[in-house]
């Protein structure tokens, strides 16, 4: 799904070790469509495009594909050079051990080591450094691309049994279902590691030079907004509710169009961490953010479009979501 959003959060922490560098945060922000207002704002809320634009950025203003969150910067190329070399694999188990391997020689941070057992894979992060406050986007920068690259490289969406990290559950642990496909989540924990069935390692790897070519083109892009979740019913009535939001009926109707009722799509999407009413607000409100991007259509039109009879109550929703109406919203990133 292209029309995603990522939390404000995440777009504080990109520009924490910029900003204390004394780079021109501003300048970045503008270039990316995004108002300095918004990251003061608890709720607010950028597009996927917006925010791979603005790591980018950053990534290059700081000479660090890594944000300042590693013992040393992690030259920019350092992430392209790593794919070229992943891309050569057969099967998901050499594209881990590879990846272990490059961040053993890189030194950018972080330790990655992978285990065996009978049943089990284990990938173990630890950091070079002892673990600070400074670290934890260090730790969710690492993992969400690790996970979706191996997603990526496989071209289907890897369940994880289990993913332990070593701090305490964040105010933005919500983001988490998104980013990590709804795996079991346990803070707090000693150590960092993600557990995955040790069969999956013989996945083969489906892509090849010729795709990872385009890939690179805007991987940050491609990693937050790739779709291989398409079994889940999570997956499904978010689909469903996507291809026409305006017309999105009640959960009984929708259940009726996967071939279930409504009392078992309720269980099920509560077993992967959802509610009905959480995923048509979240996907009603990407779609808007999306739309109130591109200027084409009005305030009024958008409302329609994702479902609202009225506009107040679209306006209502919206401030809800992003801490502001969408007229100001859409202000802001002139």
């Amino acid at each position: 799904m292209r029309n995603l959003s990522v939390h404000v959060h995440f777009v504080n922490v990109t520009l924490k070790h910029a900003r204390a560098q004394h780079l021109d945060v501003e300048t970045l922000l503008a270039r990316c469509g995004i108002f300095p207002q918004l990251l003061q704002l608890e709720n607010a809320r950028v597009s996927a495009r917006q925010f791979a634009n603005l790591q980018t950025a950053t990534m290059r203003a700081m000479q660090d594909e890594f944000l300042g969150y590693s013992a040393r910067p992690v030259p920019l190329g350092a992430w392209s050079v790593m794919c070229h070399w992943l891309i050569h694999t057969r099967f998901l188990g050499q594209v881990i051990k590879r990846f272990c391997h490059f961040y053993v020689l890189m030194e950018p941070g972080f330790n990655v080591r992978l285990t065996t057992t009978n049943h089990a894979a284990v990938i173990e992060i630890t950091p070079w450094a002892n673990l600070d406050e400074r670290l934890i986007y260090g730790y969710e920068l690492l993992l969400f691309t690790f996970y979706r690259l191996l997603c990526w490289m496989t071209r289907e969406m890897v369940p994880i049994k289990r993913m332990d990290l070593p701090y305490p559950m964040p105010g933005h642990h919500r983001e988490y279902q998104y980013m990590f496909r709804g795996c079991p989540l346990h803070f707090d924990q000693d150590k960092c590691s993600i557990t995955l069935h040790r069969s999956l390692l013989a996945l083969p790897v489906r892509q090849d030079p010729v795709s990872l070519t385009e890939f690179l083109r805007q991987p940050m892009y491609e990693i937050i907004v790739q779709d291989y979740d398409r079994s889940s019913w999570t997956a499904r009535v978010r689909e469903l509710i996507a291809r026409n939001p305006a017309a999105t009926g009640a959960l009984a109707d929708i259940a009726g169009r996967l071939g279930t009722n409504g009392h078992s799509l309720r269980r099920r999407l509560a077993e992967e961490g959802y509610t009905f009413i959480d995923l048509k607000k979240e996907v009603k409100r990407d779609l808007a953010i999306h739309l109130l991007a591109n200027r084409k259509y009005s305030v009024e039109e958008i409302a329609f479009k994702i479902g609202f009879s009225e506009a107040s109550a679209f306006i209502r929703a919206f401030k809800q979501w992003a801490g502001m109406t969408p007229c100001a919203y859409r202000k802001e990133r002139r």
